[in-house]
């Protein structure tokens, strides 16, 4: 049967935009947050800021799981990975308050970390390149834009509340309003376009294609990424929890703290714009390598600062070359493998997250504890990231793999796109 054209229901795919906007807010923005609420954990429970740190550790278990996730996201779809990824995720905040020993922290964080992949992470990719395959940079970058919203929006209102001495309120704000995006992915989320009535198109339009999992483990390409994106990651476990408590120990006043990481965060989402165009036109590959070299270079900026008058800006510029990171890392998986079994390979590439997530914080906390700074750890972060780059810089990408629009298998006629 002929296609005539392919037209999705434009109103539908913006809201499953919307909704991955929101998960990604909410479930990445406890990330810039997590160093505000060291020091009222540590005056209300005695705790030490390295113990409590530690359990950022658990983000290591949470990588070990992924590959399950990413294989049921396969299987069962993007509806039932996000719905009760995003559940699991707001009970491990709803329950905090309730909190009396160490344990109860460590058991939760371990809930977090597990759920983690599954709230956005991972259905993003696949949703995005199934909706917008036309411009999935630029859409995965609006996306991920939730990430950095977070950032800019989560500090602020916990700060709020933690200059108020009530942390626990800020904690039960994050699992209500992931509750509540739980239940919108509940109600919307779907991987099969809508297709106009009016259309004419055959019902096995072959929208995922691609390499097998199989195939991808074999390649080259895949080692290469793996472990770019093993020293990558070390941004999230050794960097961002870190960057409230560094600006504080930069003798920063507490209630200027969240703004300062309101800021980072809403450069982030400009570089998540930025970064996702150049991947249209030069290669995610190219673009990330691109944002890990401004990381390097603001990240030692940071470290070394002397007069704090000069933060804010490297802050902003540093959440820049951050934020589009962000955004490269699914779609350089798609360049090099396809749609096919995304989750799967996304999985297994998520797997090199065990080493930064467990090695980073304790590096943060080894360093602020024995240096009283973090700029030890945060040099080491840079030398990591330059090795990121040399291994991208090796990496050979196959654009013909997989078409960018659907199309019906053995088919010679291209539809009419219009994303």
């Amino acid at each position: 049967m002929q296609i005539k054209s392919v037209n999705y229901n434009q109103y539908y795919k913006f809201i499953i935009l919307l909704i991955l906007f929101l998960a990604a807010a909410i479930t990445t923005g406890p990330v810039y947050g997590f160093g505000l609420f060291l020091e009222p954990l540590q005056n209300h429970f005695d705790w030490q800021k390295s113990v409590i740190m530690a359990s950022l550790s658990f983000g290591a278990v949470g990588s070990i799981t992924t590959p399950i996730i990413g294989r049921i996201l396969d299987r069962s779809g993007s509806k039932i990975t996000m719905t009760i990824s995003l559940l699991f995720f707001s009970i491990s905040y709803l329950l905090r308050p309730l909190m009396t020993q160490i344990w109860h922290w460590y058991s939760l964080s371990l809930l977090q970390s597990i759920s983690y992949s599954g709230t956005a992470a991972l259905p993003a990719g696949r949703l995005i390149g199934i909706w917008f395959p036309k411009h999935r940079g630029r859409v995965y970058g609006i996306a991920t834009m939730g990430n950095n919203f977070g950032g800019l929006t989560i500090p602020l209102f916990t700060g709020f509340y933690i200059a108020k001495g009530e942390w626990q309120t800020g904690f039960l704000l994050i699992g209500a309003i992931t509750l509540f995006v739980s239940v919108l992915s509940m109600l919307f989320i779907s991987d099969t376009p809508q297709i106009s009535k009016k259309e004419n198109i055959d019902s096995k339009t072959n929208y995922l294609s691609g390499d097998t999992l199989q195939q991808t483990i074999k390649s080259e390409t895949f080692y290469l990424i793996f472990f770019s994106s093993l020293l990558g990651t070390f941004l999230y476990s050794a960097v961002l929890p870190q960057m409230g408590d560094h600006l504080i120990s930069l003798n920063i006043d507490i209630k200027m703290a969240p703004i300062f990481i309101s800021m980072l965060a809403g450069f982030g989402m400009t570089g998540k714009l930025i970064f996702g165009y150049f991947s249209e036109k030069f290669t995610a590959r190219v673009a990330m390598m691109l944002s890990l070299t401004g990381q390097i270079i603001f990240l030692i900026m940071l470290s070394t600062v002397k007069n704090t008058n000069i933060v804010p800006i490297y802050l902003c510029m540093f959440g820049i070359f951050m934020g589009g990171y962000g955004a490269l890392f699914s779609l350089v998986i798609q360049e090099a493998f396809g749609l096919k079994n995304y989750g799967s390979t996304v999985g297994v590439i998520g797997f090199s997250a065990i080493i930064p997530l467990f090695f980073g914080p304790l590096l943060s906390g080894f360093s602020f504890d024995y240096y009283e700074s973090y700029t030890f750890s945060f040099l080491t972060i840079s030398i990591f990231f330059c090795f990121s780059i040399l291994l991208l810089f090796l990496v050979k990408l196959r654009n013909d793999q997989y078409p960018k629009y659907p199309i019906k298998p053995n088919s010679n006629i291209k539809p009419n796109s219009n994303f």
